[in-house]
């Protein structure tokens, strides 16, 4: 560690110590019924259907388009050569 990080992050610390804490709301009535726990099988038994009908076909556009996306940026470098050739220069200057 930097010798004056140490004592910048103390600083720091001791800063954020003294900041108003902000307003989140109303707190959770802590004395409110816990909710009532079900068994596995109840919940696996009702499947609700993977898509609704009323998005069945955006969704299965969105899917498609992203399919398309996909295969599109398929073996194509994620790193432009150009700019893969910098930054291995910048690895060979600075292993030295």
């Amino acid at each position: 560690m930097h010798p004056i990080s140490l004592p910048a992050l103390l600083c720091l610390a001791a800063l954020a110590g003294c900041a108003a804490l902000p307003d989140l709301g109303p707190s959770p009535d802590r004395r409110a019924p816990w909710p009532d726990l079900l068994p596995l099988d109840s919940l696996t038994a009702s499947s609700v259907p993977v898509s609704a009908p009323r998005f069945g076909a955006s969704l299965q556009d969105r899917a498609a388009a992203l399919r398309a996306r996909a295969a599109a940026l398929r073996g194509r470098p994620v790193i432009e050569p150009t700019i893969r050739q910098k930054m291995e220069a910048a690895l060979r200057r600075h292993a030295r």
